[in-house]
């Protein structure tokens, strides 16, 4: 479900609602409604690209030295570092492991 998706990738990877859910898509493809796929899907590249830019967002207000005149985030993010891109990268990997999970 949506709030299985969403949330901080902190908390424990369990499935919130499995039970409910697996009911839920053996019914839809009993019934042949196969729409569900494209909505999930949707859901799915919404929550990773969240994901993507909340990394971004806290590598950038982590970095001193970072201009803070510059407003624009992708302007911010091409002022790291080789280290900061790379551990911005590791963070960023980190949380979609845990996201993949959540999705299997």
């Amino acid at each position: 479900s949506h709030n299985d998706l969403t949330r901080p990738p902190e908390e424990e990877c369990q499935i919130l609602e499995e039970e409910r859910l697996i009911s839920l898509v053996f019914g839809l493809l009993k019934q042949r409604k196969l729409n569900f796929f494209e909505i999930y899907g949707e859901e799915i590249t919404i929550t990773a690209k969240n994901i993507i830019k909340q990394c971004i967002v806290n590598e950038v207000s982590q970095t001193e030295e970072i201009d803070k005149d510059v407003v624009k985030l992708a302007d911010q993010v091409r002022m790291l570092n080789f280290l900061q891109w790379f551990e911005l990268l590791k963070n960023i990997f980190s949380n979609f492991i845990v996201f993949l999970k959540r999705i299997k």
